[in-house]
């Protein structure tokens, strides 16, 4: 019983199952050769020359030749504690780095076709948005736009306004304004408008750390890219538009 109890916590220090009963069974018979040990444990040979060694590399064991025939001895049992101690300095120092890897960011790129996966790439990025947030919109599309998103546009702006998710739009075009007023009468909204010499067919969602590269091709295209730096350089190039746009 105290055993299976010894064995228990030795496996909750890391120990597996093997090395835990092989350990119990040298530190009851001192010194032994691998004979007394397959018998107590009732583990195949090869088992236990495998599962020693381990030990013996852990520097729990010690391994000893007495007229060639190899003896194991437990050594104190302080070790584990010191084979602990090792573990936790090597983390400490792992986990620093492991944080810099973390840090060096992948682009993520995911590309949705049809009006389908239009309206899809829009449904998930407003679903995935912290509340609270601002969306900036760099708008060439103007009409494409309303005739891609469809009748997704009513679940888009409802969870908007659900979340609190507020629109700035830039219109890099002259002012339309029926299509102005369609544009503000959604909710959260606040429009800017700037001219520009080229108006691509498309439009850009800024949005945390992703954008919505949105082109109004046949069929639509949304090219959702996922990137703290991206969306970074995207969202400066916005607010420098914004302070130059005229309302």
């Amino acid at each position: 019983m105290i055993k299976n109890i010894f064995k228990k916590q030795l496996i909750g220090l890391g120990f597996s199952d093997h090395e835990a009963d092989i350990y119990l069974v040298l530190l009851e018979n001192g010194h032994s050769s691998t004979g007394p040990i397959i018998k107590k444990t009732n583990l195949h040979r090869n088992i236990v020359y495998e599962t020693l060694n381990k030990l013996v590399n852990k520097k729990f064991v010690s391994e000893s030749n007495q007229r060639g025939i190899k003896h194991y001895k437990a050594l104190n049992p302080e070790k584990i504690l010191h084979h602990k101690e090792e573990q936790f300095n090597l983390a400490q120092n792992l986990i620093p780095q492991l944080k810099d890897l973390q840090t060096k960011e992948k682009v993520e790129v995911v590309l949705y076709e049809g009006l389908s996966g239009f309206q899809t790439a829009l449904k998930n990025a407003i679903d995935r948005i912290t509340p609270n947030q601002n969306i900036l919109v760099l708008a060439t599309g103007g009409e494409f736009f309303y005739k891609n998103i469809g009748n997704a546009l009513k679940y888009y702006d409802k969870k908007r306004k659900e979340k609190k998710i507020n629109i700035k739009m830039i219109y890099q075009s002259s002012k339309n304004e029926s299509l102005a007023k369609t544009t503000r009468l959604r909710p959260l909204m606040e429009v800017k408008y700037i001219e520009s010499p080229f108006l691509p067919i498309s439009e850009i969602e800024i949005m945390e750390n992703t954008i919505l590269m949105q082109i109004y091709s046949d069929p639509p295209v949304v090219i959702e890219i996922s990137s703290k730096e991206v969306a970074d350089s995207y969202r400066n190039h916005f607010t420098d538009l914004w302070e130059k746009a005229e309302k």
